[in-house]
């Protein structure tokens, strides 16, 4: 605060590409570029550390086709809820995260969803729908599909585990969508996140 370091910028939502540093030796888009570079390889080591099953969502997140509605609605990040911090897939709603993949054989899907704490209050938007869907040969079906509103819901203020049954699905080449969706409400503050998605074979089980 002496050398003038601390700004009077106050950061009010995460997608601000601002620091609120003033630093002499680096602008301000160096700050924010080694910030995200630091962090993405912070959560990479931890991504691999952590790997899951057969297919892990999170490792694989780079060949994944998004289509969302921002820059930074959809990516990697870290989210604590209840005290627990887990690794997730941020997507901001309207958001279709799709990965084509390998389907094993007697496959599990296992994952969590949850919104941020930070918008857990009535007047940040409202709750999200999400969803997952399974294209086989060009078919697509839901495979799962649940609303939450932590805003309005107290029950819904916590990590909801989900375990999605894909056995009856032959393996082979499929894509796997996941889909965050207000279906036409108010979308801000609606800071959806799928924590560490990943499938399981139950071969021989």
């Amino acid at each position: 605060m002496r050398e003038g370091y601390l700004s009077h910028r106050e950061k009010t939502t995460i997608f601000e590409g601002e620091s609120v540093l003033n630093l002499p030796t680096l602008t301000n888009q160096q700050i924010l570029h080694y910030t995200e570079e630091f962090q993405k390889m912070a959560r990479q080591i931890k991504i691999e550390k952590e790997q899951k099953g057969d297919f892990d969502f999170l490792l694989k997140f780079a060949e994944a086709e998004v289509i969302t509605g921002g820059d930074d609605y959809v990516k990697i990040a870290s989210e604590i809820i209840s005290g627990e911090e887990r690794l997730v897939i941020f997507a901001h709603p309207e958001s279709r995260i799709t990965y084509s993949l390998e389907l094993p054989e007697k496959a599990r899907l296992y994952c969590g969803i949850s919104l941020s704490p930070y918008v857990w209050s009535e007047e940040k938007g409202s709750g999200v729908h999400f969803e997952i869907t399974l294209n086989d040969n060009g078919s697509e079906r839901m495979l799962f599909s649940r609303y939450i509103d932590p805003k309005n819901r107290v029950k819904d203020q916590k990590w909801h585990d989900i375990e999605v049954d894909l056995s009856s699905y032959p393996p082979g080449q499929k894509q796997l969508k996941f889909i965050t969706t207000t279906k036409g409400k108010d979308n801000q503050f609606c800071w959806a996140v799928w924590s560490h998605p990943y499938l399981v074979s139950k071969r021989g089980g």
